[in-house]
């Protein structure tokens, strides 16, 4: 009997939310790092719900490489706050449908979780920087930047393309990439948004949204508010 409840420890771990399995140190690639951290710089595991180690032979984890989980048909992953860095693609083509990033992350690189379900995303206070594309191709509908810091100022290219956002919050941003540089959300002239709560002086210009709203927006004076659209037509509170 003791045994067996042994080998059930050893498979599995109970978590909040539901059954996450546990992956031993040996099911990441690693290399330690210049600020003498561990890297992840790959996946071995055959398990889709994944909870990367805080440390691997005792270091800290503090960054995930590049392309490290791209493409293993992940549906769940857990974080550790140790993690300051999320390189390019590291969790891109899976199937993750929720994303928590940890306090402690200040950047996450280059389409490091674009394609794959995430419906919902909590974002760090810590957060200072955001490459092109990073949660492209997912299924967000609302999105709120308001917990991020005043650093977070310019919302790069194609941040949130190919969703179908209904409402977001673009907190402390003053910059949203222009045509010039690529549309941050899909279709300009056919956007799903209804909401837009946004600061004032907002720098903006088609494709990053619509033309009716950043017509709306400019003739307010751009000023801060709520921006709600019924049918084509756009008001401000």
């Amino acid at each position: 009997m003791n045994r067996i409840f042994l080998h059930l420890v050893v498979a599995f771990v109970f978590a909040a939310g539901g059954l996450l399995y546990a992956q031993s140190e040996d099911s990441f690639d690693i290399l330690q790092n210049r600020e003498g951290g561990i890297t992840i710089t790959g996946y071995t595991g055959s398990q889709k719900q994944v909870v990367i180690p805080e440390r691997i032979s005792g270091i800290p984890v503090t960054a995930i490489g590049k392309e490290s989980f791209s493409g293993q048909g992940l549906v769940q992953v857990t974080i550790p706050r140790s993690v300051t860095m999320i390189d390019e693609g590291a969790f891109a083509d899976n199937n993750l449908t929720s994303l928590a990033i940890p306090e402690g992350v200040t950047v996450i690189w280059h389409r490091a979780f674009a394609n794959n379900r995430i419906a919902a995303i909590t974002f760090p206070r810590s957060l200072i920087r955001l490459g092109n594309y990073v949660f492209s191709g997912n299924n967000l509908t609302t999105v709120d930047l308001s917990v991020l810091p005043p650093s977070i100022d310019l919302l790069p290219e194609g941040t949130f393309l190919n969703n179908t956002l209904v409402s977001i919050n673009f907190g402390p941003v003053s910059t949203i990439a222009n045509l010039a540089i690529a549309d941050v959300f899909r279709d300009a002239e056919n956007t799903t948004i209804t909401t837009i709560v946004i600061g004032g002086n907002v720098q903006m210009a088609a494709p990053g949204l619509e033309r009716s709203f950043i017509n709306f927006y400019n003739s307010q004076g751009k000023r801060a508010g709520t921006y709600t659209k019924n049918g084509r037509i756009w008001a401000v509170q």
